[in-house]
């Protein structure tokens, strides 16, 4: 379906007027063609796609003018985006849970590609010794309480041109962080959420001594030694001692969880002191390290059954990656500047959040945001055919 006909959907006019203000009058026009571009084209855009799907002939160039050269004021955008549907979701009675108390802030590295003329152009190797496309690499950041994701903001990690000496992953985790710190209000504890990569000792030092946090749930690299009761073994021998006998059972939104659980310290984080830790073992009955995830958390009120749903809404973060790369249009580009690069991720936020609004205002609640944009499509399709009936064919 052309966007001519379907760019006059009330609900997403309506919700981008709200940030109307984030940009200059001509520049709002191209924010509205791509938004919708990126929700109703289902992630198969590009700047001469949309031009051709508008309801009006654009030079797809203008586009891609718009989004090097437009005025487009970032730091607000994100800023009242954010506090809009965290508000959303902090009052929605779906998000009120066990873990009620608490919000949590996931930060999680993720790939972009470029291309040009259907060949891949970057600055970095893929280094997996089979292929040679290069990328951008972002780490991105959300809040997630419930079951709503909020996207947060983002920082190159590898790919900008400079001649600075280029931010250790650890440097932009804290500094996300650090951005994040505003957004503890609402009664609610903030707690970080890191894949393996977040388990570093500046990172991990910097959250534990710092107040505005609760603590840290983060997976445990298998290279390093802990001490239980006085005893200092390696993990993975831990880990290979370990009886079938020693895991429960607990059921995690209608799924069995097989876990073990103890508490250690680790020399190499000696400033953490006495942790609480999760083994989860992924295939019941099967006690092949491989098939077991560590968690580590510095937070010992926390109860098992936290920890694990915790963990589990991490995901939801590497699901809003997916959302985003597929189904909004931007796993891969063909913009050169970073500006461009950065403004069209920051859209597909918006495109983003936009779904994740409609999903906690729309009477009945929906589980996911294809069925969303569902919803969306079939209620503007009833509307045409109300206001435009077709005429009866014999």
């Amino acid at each position: 379906m052309r966007l001519r006909i379907v760019y006059h959907v009330k609900s997403i006019c309506e919700y981008l007027n709200l940030y109307k203000n984030s940009f200059g009058e001509r520049s709002y026009k191209y924010v509205i063609m791509l938004v919708h571009a990126m929700i109703l084209l289902e992630g198969q855009i590009n700047c001469l796609r949309v031009s051709q799907q508008w309801y009006e002939k654009v030079a797809h160039q203008r586009i891609s003018d718009f989004l090097n050269q437009g005025k487009v004021n970032i730091r607000e955008l994100n800023n009242e985006r954010v506090k809009h549907l965290l508000e959303l979701a902090v009052k929605h009675p779906q998000n009120q849970d066990l873990l009620g108390e608490y919000l949590l802030f996931s930060i999680d590295p993720s790939d972009f590609k470029k291309y040009k003329k259907e060949k891949s152009q970057g600055v970095r190797w893929s280094g997996d010794g089979k292929s040679k496309y290069l990328t951008h690499s972002f780490v991105l950041s959300s809040f997630i309480y419930g079951e709503s994701t909020i996207p947060f903001k983002k920082s190159l990690y590898w790919g900008k041109k400079s001649s600075k000496k280029r931010p250790s992953k650890a440097e932009i985790y804290l500094k996300l962080a650090r951005k994040a710190e505003q957004w503890l209000k609402y009664d609610k504890q903030g707690i970080i959420v890191m894949d393996g990569e977040g388990c570093n000792k500046k990172i991990l030092k910097a959250i534990h001594e710092n107040k505005a946090w609760r603590g840290f749930v983060t997976k445990f690299p298998r290279t390093r030694n802990i001490i239980i009761n006085g005893n200092k073994i390696h993990i993975r021998k831990y880990l290979a001692n370990l009886m079938q006998s020693d895991f429960s059972i607990k059921k995690i939104k209608g799924k069995d969880i097989s876990y073990h659980t103890f508490q250690a310290t680790v020399p190499s984080l000696e400033f953490l002191g006495t942790c609480s830790f999760v083994v989860i073992q992924d295939e019941k009955n099967n006690l092949d390290q491989k098939t077991f995830r560590v968690l580590i958390t510095d937070i010992l009120s926390l109860t098992t059954e936290q920890i694990l749903t915790i963990y589990a809404r991490r995901w939801k973060q590497e699901t809003y990656h997916q959302i985003i790369k597929c189904n909004l249009g931007v796993k891969s580009y063909k913009q050169r500047n970073l500006k461009a690069v950065i403004c069209l991720l920051e859209l597909a936020d918006l495109a983003f959040s936009f779904l994740e609004t409609q999903r906690l205002t729309q009477t009945p609640w929906q589980p996911s945001l294809s069925q969303v944009r569902n919803s969306i499509m079939a209620d503007f399709q009833a509307q045409l055919s109300v206001s435009r009936p077709l005429p009866l064919v014999a």
